[in-house]
């Protein structure tokens, strides 16, 4: 945990500053603008109190220290914050790639690792997390849920179904119908034919 790592190193200031080398007032101040400056640095939007710039002179070193605290845990939370939305944004964005190319028989990790420049292994961890899921599975799933739909709605061949969702033959597409629903996809398709009389 980051503020876990900031706290530790802020009390290691504090310590060694207030405690070993007791600074007067004057060293007291650069210190705090020195830290001050660090803070900006490493998030040019923090919004820093006006009770750390404007009173930083009356402030005793416990009060600037709790207020320091208090300023990383917000960017800590703040980035922390960010991080996941950019996360969900971009397996948003892979789980809809995978949807709309899902009929490609190419589709595949290196495929999407390449269009979305990650590495295999870290993609697939990423999938893993997200959909909850492994990447074939998904891949499976999204391919089998369009194939049940044009089986129920259309009257293609099996055949043209699992070329439209992306499998290399009816062979596979009947091994994968039997992995996923458990039954051929002549034997689904007469299923919701009766279900739906």
């Amino acid at each position: 945990n980051a503020m876990e790592d900031i706290n530790v190193l802020l009390e290691q200031i504090y310590q060694r500053n207030f405690f070993q080398l007791s600074l007067d007032s004057l060293q007291r101040t650069r210190l705090y603008c020195r830290m001050l400056d660090t803070l900006y640095s490493a998030n040019s939007e923090a919004a820093i109190s006006d009770q750390l710039y404007f009173h930083i002179n009356e402030l005793k070193p416990q009060e600037f220290f709790a207020e320091l605290r208090r300023q990383y845990a917000q960017l800590c939370s703040a980035t922390a914050s960010s991080k996941l939305r950019e996360q969900n944004e971009l397996s948003q964005q892979i789980l809809h790639y995978i949807q709309a190319h899902m009929d490609s028989p190419d589709m595949g990790l290196p495929l999407v690792a390449e269009r979305f420049k990650m590495n295999e292994k870290y993609l697939s961890l990423f999938i893993r997390e997200h959909a909850g899921i492994t990447f074939s599975a998904y891949l499976e799933n999204v391919r089998m849920g369009a194939a049940q739909r044009l089986l129920t709605e259309t009257g293609l061949s099996v055949n043209d179904i699992a070329v439209q969702t992306g499998y290399l033959n009816a062979s596979t597409f009947r091994r994968a119908s039997n992995r996923v629903a458990g039954m051929s996809p002549s034997q689904y398709r007469e299923l919701e034919a009766r279900r739906q009389k």
